[in-house]
């Protein structure tokens, strides 16, 4: 919870040039006047995508992809993404729109089109269209105003085609009543373990079995990059023993530096939240209760323990630790300050919800004392010196390499010791060089035999020599075949385990035995979730998405209908409580779920009208041409 309440202040990068644009040119790609024909990629009834146009939409894709990332996507990446195919896919249903378009004779008049392209923001220098921008963009994005223009057309007939497909959808009260009851009823399950790595023992595997299944994955059995190293660490941590610092070099920096060592108020509280999930009215009433059992002397920890809808701090009491000005929202700040030590405040309302606040400790704002900071000083110089002093010996060692020295040689001239790797990869952390990513990043780009440059580490300097550089290749069958084996061996077990859950969920439905003696009957352990609502988007400690349909289970018919799988177990679920939504939220939120469903009712209605047309239309995809 803490982490949510605290202001981060990031400075975000983010790729947008306008949504029209990316609709078009990332998801559509853009069409061609004349056909490549030395490829055609696709064939959609008559219309022909050609190779040019789909290079042109495929790169732009991954344009946008490295904008995202702000770098380079390796071709491991651009498959694992599989970016050709959702390119092709994406052709293939602008083709197939824009064919309805023309067979209802939706047409763009010119006046709507340049309207459309002048109230683009990304194309405006004070709210006013500008030429120079417009054209400036364009060509950033390495295409011809002609171009663009006929894609915004297109992209405009496309809108109007799928208006024309939804239609016009309406929600009647009671579904919207419904469907705000489902999203914000509360309930908790119980809920039996089948554990599948019991049956990892029995598990068989065939010959056939490990073939088959190496045949389909070859792509996920690659050995990457290997490289053995030389290298030397000149270590910040062996250095700063031998450093020394005198009391009249602290006393300065302590003088030079004396605003570092300000202090500011901060304030060690504690909280109760009440959420709103439950409705305002009752979530306040519920703060006021345990208010009064405060002001009775019922202690604060505890109370936070059993109330609090704050997961993050409510086992510890409530406790938030010390803070600062500008760490929590304002009103809560506000109060929190306002406060004495061990004073209690009032309810408190936030955006999360309703507070109770405690002041468990306040520091007054001031300047720290020398005698205070005196040891933390004395390190930061010890630590800054011996930056330093590994620096220099690094940098000394790397000189004499430049004047003819091996490595060897450089470093035993310095007193440095001279070691060795095994083989290791990138994604590797068993090497102590290999624990920093800026390093392992540039000694994989280096060649077989060559030197490094001094290298900047976390915890000191490092030159490295490349002993032997293996190149990444697939695995052979047999250096496959023990994570082969151990992958086919949990598969199995965890369908056996699946098997065993159905067999359980079928007995406790048709028969009368109690939920828990039954499982402990058959050896598996139970639990519950606790209380958790269809926003919180997963089960409780079972961690797998929390489907809708759980939240229609009635104490008439408390099982869930079939077995869920999680981290290799297996559970069968009970409806064990439910808590009602409060009707009296209905209205706050009832516009907001209203748009929520008819968007979710139109994507519907124009996923089955795509799929049916795209069954019915020739198509043809040339998968050599991509």
């Amino acid at each position: 919870m803490l982490k949510f309440m605290r202001k981060k202040k990031r400075s975000i990068v983010v790729w947008i040039i306008f949504s029209a644009i990316i609709a078009v040119f990332i998801f559509w790609g853009v069409g061609n006047f004349r056909i490549d024909k030395s490829g055609v990629v696709a064939r959609v009834n008559s219309k022909v995508i050609s190779a040019q146009e789909f290079t042109k939409a495929y790169q732009r894709q991954i344009d946008y992809y490295k904008k995202s990332i702000q770098g380079e996507i390796s071709d491991e990446i651009l498959e694992k993404l599989n970016l050709k195919q959702m390119t092709i896919e994406g052709l293939i249903n602008r083709a197939i729109l824009l064919e309805e378009a023309q067979k209802q004779n939706i047409k763009i008049k010119k006046e709507e089109l340049q309207k459309t392209i002048q109230t683009i923001p990304a194309f405006q220098k004070n709210g006013i269209f500008d030429k120079e921008i417009y054209f400036k963009i364009l060509s950033g994005m390495r295409m011809q105003p002609g171009e663009f223009e006929k894609a915004i057309e297109e992209e405009m007939m496309i809108e109007r085609v799928q208006q024309k497909i939804v239609g016009s959808i309406d929600m009647s009260d009671s579904e919207l009543m419904a469907e705000f009851k489902k999203e914000n009823k509360r309930i908790n399950l119980q809920y039996a373990i089948i554990n599948s790595s019991p049956f990892e023992k029995g598990a068989a595997i065939t010959d056939d079995e490990i073939k088959s299944y190496f045949e389909k994955n070859k792509d996920n059995f690659k050995m990457p990059d290997r490289i053995k190293i030389d290298y030397i660490a000149s270590f910040v941590s062996d250095i700063k023993p031998k450093i020394k610092v005198s009391e009249d070099d602290v006393q300065s920096y302590y003088e030079k530096n004396i605003k570092a060592f300000e202090r500011h108020k901060e304030v060690r509280a504690r909280h109760i939240l009440f959420r709103l999930q439950d409705g305002k009215d009752a979530a306040k009433k519920k703060a006021e209760d345990v208010l009064s059992l405060i002001k009775k002397g019922e202690n604060f920890g505890e109370l936070a323990k059993k109330y609090s809808n704050d997961p993050g701090s409510a086992k510890n009491g409530g406790d938030l630790g010390y803070f600062k000005s500008g760490m929590m929202v304002k009103s809560f700040e506000d109060a929190a300050f306002a406060l004495k030590k061990g004073e209690v405040s009032g309810i408190i309302e936030t955006e999360f919800g309703f507070h109770i606040i405690k002041a468990e400790d306040i520091q007054e704002a001031g300047l720290k004392p020398f005698n205070e900071v005196r040891r933390e000083v004395t390190e930061l110089l010890k630590t800054s010196h011996a930056i330093e002093k590994a620096k220099g010996l690094a940098e000394d060692i790397r000189k004499d390499i430049d004047s003819g020295k091996d490595l060897k040689d450089a470093s035993a001239s310095k007193g440095v010791r001279l070691k060795q790797t095994n083989y290791f990869s990138p994604g590797d952390r068993g090497e102590e060089i290999a624990m920093n990513d800026y390093i392992n990043k540039t000694i994989f780009s280096l060649k077989k035999g060559e030197t490094s440059h001094v290298l900047d580490g976390k915890d000191g300097y490092y030159i490295v020599r490349i002993v032997d550089k293996q190149e990444s290749r697939f695995l052979t069958l047999e250096e496959a075949l023990p994570d082969i084996k151990n992958i086919l061996i949990k598969q199995k077990a965890v369908e056996k385990a699946k098997t065993k859950a159905q067999e359980f969920l079928r007995e406790i439905t048709l028969g009368k035995e109690d939920f828990v003696k039954k499982a402990q009957k058959d050896g598996y352990k139970t639990d519950e979730t606790g209380m958790f609502g269809l926003e919180d988007g997963i089960i409780p400690k079972i961690i797998v998405n929390a489907a809708p349909d759980l939240f229609e289970l009635t104490n008439n018919a408390p099982y869930y209908s079939k077995p869920v799988s999680s981290h290799g177990n297996t559970y069968v679920l009970k409806l064990k409580e439910v808590v009602e939504a409060d009707a009296k939220g209905f209205e706050a939120k009832k516009e907001d779920i209203k748009n929520r469903l008819i968007g979710r009712k139109k994507q519907e209605t124009f996923g089955k009208w795509l799929t049916d047309t795209r069954t019915k239309a020739k198509i043809q995809i040339n998968k050599d041409a991509m």
